[in-house]
């Protein structure tokens, strides 16, 4: 940061040889006054900045100069390739200090010197043209020089380095005295600022600027999204060179600064940001939820703020709140209100927002061997509109909420996943594990495969049929319900058949006629266990019982 302002001269005075004819384009026999800030500091980069200082002519100068200046620049000085930032014509009346000043915007480079000087390039006409001559006679001082060289003197008070010369004969260059040199940053409006809900007392406007500059200041509000008329400052707010404001709604400030009698305005702008909760949050049934009241800036940092939070369904247990937070566990689509205020400011807030819940993958199950089984879910009360639901198991992806699976391992997990795409979220919503036979192996499947040659026929009739004709993928389950099954008579068993949970009775003299097997399937199967090879290539079997 630069110094507030930069006072090279105090209240001495300074001398600088000016004028000159350009020497290969070139200014020529001319000096410069300049001085590195303060500590090596720099000025501030692209920024406004009001350089002053005065100047009159010395009684030896022969010549008069076109202009002089002040520049900055990042190293040491090189007069060849510096120019000015402000730019005067000099006074040419001895003893009258007339002032050069002016407001600039510093370049994106660090600078940290500055000269003042003439920057202007004089053709050999132009030095030789009698506007640029003085005629008066002016006695010359004795040479006082105690230097061995006669006619040049360098002189080095404090940080300040100059050249001037004195000379026992009319000085033929232009050279004047410099004093009371000022550089100061411009008084501004001063950065924009942000806040969420509710803005602390802010002040506006930077530094002022030293009273010698005789700058005025003018504040106003030029915009503001508060209802009704625009706002105003009060008078004696509006011509200080910096305010203190706490806006309840986005407001712009112009500053005008005029200095020499020229205005320069500026602009701020305090930015009011609204608070807001999520519109909806979607969370694993059984978790906490929480919600933040934030502005897209932040969270509200204006202290005494009061937060009123409610619930619908309400809560058992109640929310846990504090400041701008809630946390509650919801077991079904929960909406969220809270009201916000400062008191002692007229502007409230409200904002809402619905907690879906998700559902959680079912319990675990055991199935018997071959069997088929439904992925189950908890917490499914409501729906969630927009969501998508699928398992993994592996690097396997089964679609829906409650699928059908066949799991052939003796221990199967799945893990449900519940998207939502609206509100970019994708949760793990739990495990199942299904264990088949008690995780224990399950029995070899019959091998036997049997044919019906094509000239069987059917010696009882089809009301007397077991199993399901042609169809050798299912078993037909003959289930006695606890109690007895009686057979007593002729069957035709055309399909596999499996008799269960019962007494089963054959009667004397029942016959089963059994048909043969499709290949690769099997015959006849009671619980888990699979017959031998009966047939033996015959294409009936004869069962008497009795």
């Amino acid at each position: 940061m630069a110094q507030h302002s930069i006072a090279l001269t105090g209240s001495g005075y300074r001398a600088l040889v000016a004028g000159g004819v350009s020497t290969g384009g070139a200014p020529a026999s001319r000096d410069y006054l300049y001085q590195q800030l303060g500590n090596g500091n720099s000025v501030e980069p692209n920024r406004r900045y009001y350089a002053e200082f005065y100047n009159t002519i010395s009684p030896n100068s022969g010549h008069t100069a076109k202009s002089l200046g002040l520049a900055l620049c990042s190293a040491t000085p090189s007069r060849t390739a510096i120019s000015s930032v402000i730019e005067g014509a000099p006074n040419n009346s001895y003893g009258n200090w007339q002032r050069i000043g002016g407001v600039f915007t510093t370049s994106a480079a660090p600078e940290q010197h500055l000269m003042i000087g003439d920057f202007s390039v004089m053709t050999a006409s132009e030095y030789s043209s009698p506007a640029y001559i003085r005629n008066s006679q002016i006695p010359l001082p004795a040479n006082t020089s105690p230097h061995p060289e006669p006619d040049k003197e360098q002189y080095r008070l404090g940080n300040l380095g100059f050249r001037t010369e004195i000379e026992n004969q009319r000085n033929w260059h232009a050279t004047y005295y410099i004093d009371n040199v000022l550089l100061v940053p411009l008084t501004e409006a001063g950065p924009n600022h942000t806040f969420c809900a509710y803005a602390p007392p802010t002040p506006l406007g930077t530094c002022a600027m030293p009273p010698q500059t005789g700058a005025t200041y003018l504040w106003e509000i030029v915009s503001s999204a508060a209802p009704g008329p625009l706002p105003t400052l009060t008078p004696s707010e509006r011509i200080l060179p910096s305010i203190t404001v706490q806006p309840d709604y986005t407001t712009t400030y112009r500053l005008t600064t005029t200095v020499n009698g020229l205005p320069y305005t500026s602009l701020t702008t305090i930015t009011i940001t609204e608070p807001t909760l999520p519109s909806t949050l979607l969370v694993n049934c059984g978790q906490p939820a929480t919600l933040s009241v934030l502005c897209s800036s932040g969270a509200p940092s204006a202290s005494g703020i009061v937060y009123n939070w409610t619930t619908s369904p309400s809560i058992s247990p109640a929310p846990v709140t504090q400041n701008n937070t809630v946390t509650a566990s919801p077991t079904v689509p929960t909406t969220f209100s809270v009201s916000i205020s400062l008191p002692g400011r007229s502007r409230t807030y409200t904002a809402s927002s619905t907690v879906y819940v998700a559902p959680r993958a079912g319990a675990n199950q055991n199935i018997v061997c071959g069997a088929s089984t439904i992925l189950g879910t908890t917490c499914m009360g409501t729906t969630i509109s927009g969501a998508t639901f699928f398992w993994t198991v592996g690097g396997t992806t089964i679609s829906g909420l409650n699928p059908t699976v066949t799991p052939t391992a003796p221990s199967t997990t799945y893990t449900l996943m519940v998207a939502i795409p609206s509100l970019n979220q994708l949760l793990t919503a739990g495990q199942t594990t299904i264990t088949i036979n008690g995780g224990q192996p399950c029995p070899n499947a019959c091998s036997h495969p049997y044919a019906n040659n094509g000239d069987y026929r059917n010696p009882v009739g089809p009301d007397d049929e077991l199993g399901e004709a042609g169809n050798w993928n299912d078993v037909t389950i003959i289930d006695g319900q606890g109690g007895q099954v009686i057979f007593d008579g002729s069957y035709h068993v055309v399909g596999p058949v499996e008799f269960m949970n019962g007494e089963f009775i054959l009667m004397p003299g029942t016959v089963f006629y059994v048909d043969g097997g499709r290949p690769g399937y099997p015959f006849v199967q009671r619980g888990t266990q699979c017959y031998p090879d009966l047939l033996d290539g015959d294409h009936y079997l004869h069962l008497f019982v009795g």
